[in-house]
């Protein structure tokens, strides 16, 4: 009976989603801008000539790779192309979402966990619509997220487990080099899995690594040949020019609102040496330095508009969506705290705090050192998923345990999140000023 009812709401929740998916999706399958053109020319390119006649210095092959694969059956009609790539986007969402919440259940035997990491996974607005783009950032996401609680969640037995997360790990950083840092992650997490759990065995590990490192091979050659760069990364250097822009940059935006500049800054109210990195900052300008830091890391938490591409300044979404995000971000935190403070007991327990807690400090301290746009936040999501379960079941058993009313428990929550989120709504709204451009203060 149990599992009847788990699969209904699991299917409903599902059926919700497609019609998000299926909103976004005729909003964007006609019409494609900047960085999604940029990948249907390189496309292009490789249908031309090959995947080893790849020839670019900003970006890497495999996403273009997988757009000209879907063009073999589709031809020139990019709207077909981007009907099949944002279905085949939103599966793997859907599939990522699905694993996290199916393996947690395994390990706590929780249906409202389960339930809860469903429903805030399925009907994320923002990463849905991101689904919809052919952009490099939910797929990479995706894969990096898969490799870490692959390596978190399952038992490293059979070789295949070990290709699995390197391949996952490498093809997000061939598809959006920015999750090398994630990458680090996942072989931090393998050294402790092999002293903590002592059931993983370097010499599989060293073998995997090799065999899956063939997915590098063509970003290589494409270096090497055309800009005599060993590196199998991008040729430029995009983190260097990203560190300078971090400096004066508090967030960036992109805009398609007809006779609007595409570039929506975020800019620092100090004044800056356009030479300068946000490194320098710590030297020459240590409050400049702590208000661009923490703006990004801000930026990366509150993700503002739901549409990556920007058609309207004052959407009705941008006020809700906001809202249903600020939600999951207290809840999670709430649920990280519970789960450090009452689950972590066991090595098994400790092992997956480590798990989900290194990849979110890491990348979360990295990501403030670069200039920020909202979706680089998704990663944080998704590692951030498994602990708004723990969140939400915690509540439940506050309500069980008869300590305290039911009546104040509600006002007590209704009133932390109320201050919650008009705090950091106002912060949002404050923070948006500094483009010159919007202000919901004027607009209300």
């Amino acid at each position: 009976m149990k599992i009847i009812i788990v699969k209904k709401i699991y299917i409903f929740l599902l059926l919700i989603s497609c019609l998000i998916f299926f909103h976004y999706l005729k909003q964007n399958y006609t019409i494609n801008y900047y960085d999604e053109t940029g990948y249907i020319a390189l496309s292009q390119q490789i249908m031309e000539k090959g995947v080893f006649g790849f020839n670019e210095s900003l970006r890497t092959y495999l996403y273009p790779l997988l757009i000209s694969f879907v063009r073999i059956f589709t031809g020139d009609a990019m709207h077909y192309t981007k009907v099949i790539v944002s279905i085949l986007q939103y599966v793997l969402y859907i599939y990522t979402v699905s694993y996290i919440a199916r393996q947690v259940l395994l390990r706590t035997n929780i249906n409202a966990m389960y339930y809860t990491i469903i429903c805030f996974g399925f009907l994320n607005p923002y990463l849905i619509q991101s689904t919809t783009l052919f952009l490099t950032d939910i797929t990479a996401c995706c894969l990096i997220a898969l490799a870490i609680f692959i390596t978190i969640f399952n038992r490293f037995e059979s070789i295949k487990i070990y290709i699995g997360v390197f391949m996952l790990s490498f093809s997000a950083v061939m598809i959006r080099p920015s999750t090398l840092i994630l990458v680090f992650s996942v072989f931090v997490l393998l050294f402790l899995r092999k002293f903590l759990l002592k059931d993983l065995s370097f010499l599989k590990g060293i073998l995997a690594g090799v065999i899956s490192s063939i997915i590098f091979l063509p970003q290589l050659y494409n270096n090497v040949v055309n800009y005599n760069d060993w590196n199998i990364l991008i040729h430029d250097k995009l983190y260097d020019f990203q560190s300078r822009l971090a400096a004066t940059y508090l967030k960036y935006g992109t805009v398609v609102i007809p006779d609007e500049v595409p570039q929506l800054i975020y800019a620092t109210p100090f004044k800056i040496d356009p030479a300068y990195s946000i490194f320098d900052l710590v030297i020459h300008n240590i409050p400049a330095f702590l208000l661009a830091y923490f703006s990004h890391i801000f930026g990366v938490l509150d993700w503002g508009y739901i549409d990556t591409y920007i058609h309207d300044f004052y959407p009705a979404s941008r006020v809700y969506a906001p809202i249903l995000l600020y939600i999951f971000w207290a809840v999670s935190f709430y649920g990280m705290i519970v789960f450090l403070k009452n689950r972590a007991k066991t090595v098994e327990y400790k092992f997956m705090a480590l798990g989900f807690i290194i990849p979110f400090v890491v990348y979360a301290l990295f990501i403030g050192t670069a200039v920020v746009e909202s979706r680089f936040g998704y990663p944080l999501w998704f590692m951030a998923l498994p602990f708004v379960g723990f969140g939400i079941v915690r509540i439940i058993e506050l309500y069980k345990e008869n300590k305290y009313s039911k009546t104040r428990i509600t006002l007590f929550l209704i009133s932390i999140l109320f201050i919650m989120i008009t705090s950091i709504s106002l912060l949002s709204f404050k923070l948006e000023l500094s483009t010159g451009r919007i202000n919901w203060f004027g607009f209300f």
